[in-house]
């Protein structure tokens, strides 16, 4: 899929039109508290081009993405919104619950894709039940017994999300669930682990096989990080919002390295990498191959490397904080990897997981 556009869909198997480009809100809602300054930076996004947002009630941010949309002035059906059920409300079998909770925070009527966030099991019960299967095709429930009868297919015929899907689902995770005779709709959509290092070429034929489109998460595991993120928005009830310029960025800084400080003056610069070489830095910075192939198209290296999962076909969202950011992972329809280059990005794939596996998930 070389030639790509900002208005680039790919088809769901129901012939819903998803854009291939989307926008994970999980770094805002996740280095910013205050429910204005990530609606603002969602705004941001907006303002870049972005209209499919990738959510997940685990990550917050819902009311302020709801916020965002209804002051952009744009029109609800011109945004493409999907969000995931949290494995505690699967497990417990509070489906209707998550996704009302859902559309209540978004202030919304619907979902336009809405998908089990991990596979999961119920491992009190004998035999083992399948709270992902329950969660999918709903479930029967005696009178005595708490949690909901319907499940993701009869929020889909009931109109409350126009798709369905699953994250995180690997081939055996996806044969456990089509087999089941209660799997009267099959997923839309599987977003998995994906980038260079993990280019999951088995699930990707598998899915394809089964008419379900293959989209790319890359979820970086929090306890390999060195260091928390160097931005802190609401650092006082005094101060900016979000930072729009060097100087607040500075400030901010000085606030959070000192809480007494309240002066723009650094005796070290913020952006004196060589003491943290991974703040606010992407995960593919530091790969060569990335940077060789980037400084010959004058991208940044995530800008080539969302290139390079779009072309692939490969449903992509994106994640940023400041302004700046969120503006350049959207500046990647002005440029096109060669087939050369392609093959050189698919080279580096070395079947590399960061983060959590889903068979071995302990939260």
């Amino acid at each position: 899929m070389a030639k790509l556009s900002p208005d680039t869909t790919i088809t769901l198997a129901n012939g819903v039109e998803m854009p291939i480009l989307g926008f994970s809100i999980e770094d805002i809602a996740k280095k910013s508290y205050n429910i204005r300054t990530q609606s603002d930076l969602i705004l941001e996004a907006i303002d870049a081009g972005f209209r499919y947002f990738d959510t997940a009630e685990d990550h917050g941010g819902l009311r302020a993405l709801g916020a965002a949309v209804k002051k952009s002035g744009i029109p609800r059906e011109e945004f493409f919104i999907s969000s995931k059920m949290r494995l505690d409300e699967m497990s417990d079998g509070r489906f209707y619950q998550a996704i009302d909770e859902t559309l209540l925070e978004l202030d919304m009527d619907y979902l336009d894709l809405y998908s089990i966030h991990w596979p999961g099991y119920i491992t009190i019960d004998w035999p083992k039940r399948i709270a992902f299967i329950d969660a999918f095709c709903g479930r029967e429930i005696s009178k005595t017994e708490n949690g909901d009868a319907d499940g993701l297919i009869q929020f889909y015929q009931t109109g409350l999300t126009r798709a369905i899907g699953v994250c995180n689902f690997e081939i055996h995770h996806m044969e456990e669930l089509l087999k089941t005779d209660k799997c009267t709709v099959k997923p839309m959509i599987n977003q998995c682990h994906f980038h260079p290092l993990h280019a999951s070429l088995k699930l990707r034929e598998y899915c394809k096989e089964n008419d379900i489109v293959f989209g790319g998460l890359f979820e970086e595991n929090e306890l390999i990080q060195p260091t928390k993120p160097r931005m802190a928005t609401d650092v006082n009830r005094a101060g900016l919002l979000y930072q729009t310029s060097e100087e607040h960025v500075q400030a901010n800084y000085a606030v959070r390295l000192a809480p007494e400080r309240r002066s723009s003056e650094l005796k070290e610069s913020p952006y004196d990498y060589s003491k943290n070489p991974r703040r606010e830095k992407g995960f593919f910075d530091d790969c060569d191959g990335v940077t060789e192939i980037a400084q010959k198209y004058g991208k940044t290296n995530n800008q080539v490397v969302t290139r390079w999962s779009m072309q692939s076909g490969v449903v992509t969202t994106v994640k940023a904080f400041l302004p700046e950011q969120i503006k350049s992972e959207y500046n990647v329809f002005d440029f096109a990897l060669s087939d050369e280059d392609m093959e050189t990005m698919n080279r580096f794939n070395m079947g590399m997981r960061f983060g959590y596996h889903p068979d071995y998930i302990d939260f």
